[in-house]
């Protein structure tokens, strides 16, 4: 159970950074904040609170970036995975 929470969390993290990928290529502005949150988040995949703070943080300031320049679909994107997050995080208890 152990590893397959780990292999779940992985993935968000990966769907997390193609996501800010997305928003870097269309505002032109690397979001190495953003960035930098997920490399954190990485390493707190098994601690449920760290872990679930720094994805929301890295897709926040993702969202809002898009948002400031126009990009609401992509700023919905972020949006929708913390959303998503909320659901792995509660199927992983």
């Amino acid at each position: 159970m152990q590893t397959e929470k780990t292999i779940n969390r992985a993935k968000k993290i990966d769907e997390s950074l193609e996501i800010i990928a997305k928003i870097e290529e269309v505002i032109e502005v690397p979001l190495a904040e953003s960035r930098r949150e997920l490399q954190v988040a990485g390493q707190y995949v098994m601690s449920d609170s760290m872990f679930v703070e720094q994805i929301v943080q890295a897709m926040t300031e993702a969202a809002g970036f898009a948002i400031e320049t126009g990009h609401d679909d992509l700023a919905s994107d972020a949006i929708q995975n913390v959303t998503d997050l909320e659901t792995l995080v509660s199927d992983d208890e």
